[in-house]
């Protein structure tokens, strides 16, 4: 890569500024003076005078419009309103621009997406901030003790109307928003409108029959994003949503612990407790006639065996709504990664790092 030093790089313009001069560019007038050819001069007055023509011409059959309207109308006040609206037309005029707020909307025809989102992650993030951008809305945000991290995001498609002008975070508490989204049906449309120059985001909740709206403060929260590195996973699997929730909730009668063991004849969840121990095994789908989203899928590039809270594992569980699937990927002394994928454009990932044995 080339560095060119600001020195260099001034001496380098004014060179070429000179060549062009004396090789007769029409920038200056010969002399390297720097002035406007006189030529030039005079058809550029010659457009702003003509500009000025029709912008008169165009604010007289206004004013005319007008006044002929608000003589003829018994509403008199009329005319008061024309002249404002002539005054900020005339600016139009001369600026020939126009200028607006930045704003981010973005409309979900299927509100209950949203809803069962904030539920998957009220009880795990306190605040958070929402990050709009072109890309999509993403979140990032870690539990108190920072033993997890939820990773979301929710791409374009997945909205029927989404604009966001500039990157705006829109920083949320997820308790008072999930109570919001309470008195939403889950058949509602839900619209969601910020701008730069308000500390509010406001909520419609849209139905046949019913409109609802509802302004919620924004926080300031100072986080930082936390830099996800790519990691080669020595265990995958995919399984129906429904049978992870279910294996989480019979273990945890059990005990505290989980123990997750991948290898080639499959995956086994084991449990130790004051009750007892027990242990679930699944095996790959072998029946080529089941559903797509009943199947489950193993692959095992090195067995390994992990242990994890299930106080964790069975909050991640309420996002079984949102996803009929949820993969698992494993690897040694790296976090598990509980994936939901959402339809049409969009995912909810829980990251939770494995318990360490005392003894090691």
């Amino acid at each position: 890569m080339c560095v060119v030093k600001c020195s260099e790089l001034t001496s380098w313009t004014q060179q070429q500024t000179k060549e062009q001069t004396s090789a007769g560019a029409p920038w200056g007038s010969g002399a390297g003076d720097g002035c406007v050819p006189s030529e030039m001069l005079e058809d550029m007055d010659e457009d702003r005078t003509q500009q000025k023509r029709r912008n008169q011409t165009c604010r007289g059959f206004l004013c005319s419009f007008s006044l002929v309207f608000a003589f003829s109308s018994p509403f008199a006040c009329w005319v008061t309103s024309a002249i404002v609206f002539l005054s900020k037309f005339d600016r139009c005029l001369e600026f020939n621009s126009f200028s607006s707020s930045t704003m981010f909307e973005a409309t979900l025809p299927q509100g209950t997406i949203l809803k069962r989102l904030i539920d998957a992650m009220k009880d795990i993030v306190s605040d958070a901030n929402l990050d709009c951008a072109e890309t999509g809305i993403s979140l990032q945000a870690m539990d108190a003790s920072h033993v997890s991290l939820v990773a979301v995001l929710l791409q374009p498609d997945l909205f029927s109307h989404y604009r966001c002008d500039s990157s705006k975070s829109l920083g949320v508490n997820f308790t008072s928003l999930s109570k919001i989204m309470k008195c939403a049906s889950n058949d509602d449309k839900i619209s969601i409108q910020a701008d730069d120059d308000n500390e509010e985001v406001s909520f419609v909740f849209e139905s046949q029959d019913k409109i609802t709206d509802f302004d919620m403060k924004l926080l300031t929260i100072d986080a930082e994003h936390l830099g996800i590195p790519d990691t080669e996973y020595m265990a995958t699997i995919t399984m129906p949503s429904a049978e992870f929730m279910r294996i989480c909730r019979d273990l945890a009668i059990i005990g505290e612990t989980c123990t997750i063991s991948a290898a080639k004849e499959g995956v086994r969840f084991s449990v130790q407790g004051d009750l007892g121990s027990g242990n679930i095994t699944l095996r790959e789908t072998s029946t080529s006639d089941a559903k797509q989203e009943e199947k489950v899928f193993i692959k095992i590039d090195s067995a390994l065996e992990l242990t994890f809270a299930l106080t964790y594992l069975n909050m991640f569980t309420k996002a079984t709504p949102l996803s009929p699937t949820v993969t698992l990927k494993m690897a040694p002394e790296v976090p598990l990664v509980v994936e939901y994928p959402i339809d049409n454009g969009g995912h909810i990932r829980y990251y939770l790092a494995p318990k360490i044995d005392e003894d090691e």
